[in-house]
């Protein structure tokens, strides 16, 4: 799935959030930027308290997940948010997320404003697939 068109050379590629029981899920996606470099800087959802950007750093031989502001997207470049790597983190969601659903998550680039998505919700097995793509 693309969705082309974002402002300032950004397409949003591949995106799906994964079914979850409880009251967080993540979201995985492909930024591709033909323009400028800009940055991720946000995201939201109306199904979530709030929406947070992560990415995995190494600590003591051990990948961790960590919060963070900002997600740079470099000019000419693809950046994936995927399994075991950066990803956006719904937190509190207002009810668990099916497969076959779909949710509207809203983008907010640094220079390139904001952009909704469309995100289809895959079983957590598909999601695990991605890591071998």
């Amino acid at each position: 799935m693309r969705q082309r068109d974002c402002p300032r050379g950004i397409a949003v590629v591949d995106p799906a959030a994964g079914a979850a029981p409880g009251e967080s899920a993540a979201v995985y996606l492909t930024i591709e930027n033909s323009g400028p470099d800009d940055a991720l800087v946000g995201a939201g959802c109306d199904c979530s308290e709030r929406v947070s950007l992560h990415v995995t750093e190494e600590r003591d031989d051990l990948h961790v997940m960590v919060e963070t502001d900002r997600i740079d997207i470099a000019s000419g470049e693809t950046t994936v948010l995927g399994p075991g790597g950066s990803h956006l983190m719904l937190e509190g969601l207002d009810a668990p997320l099916e497969a076959g659903a779909g949710i509207e998550v809203t983008l907010e680039f640094e220079h390139g404003g904001e952009r909704t998505v469309e995100v289809p919700v895959v079983p957590l097995d598909e999601l695990a697939e991605r890591v071998d793509r």
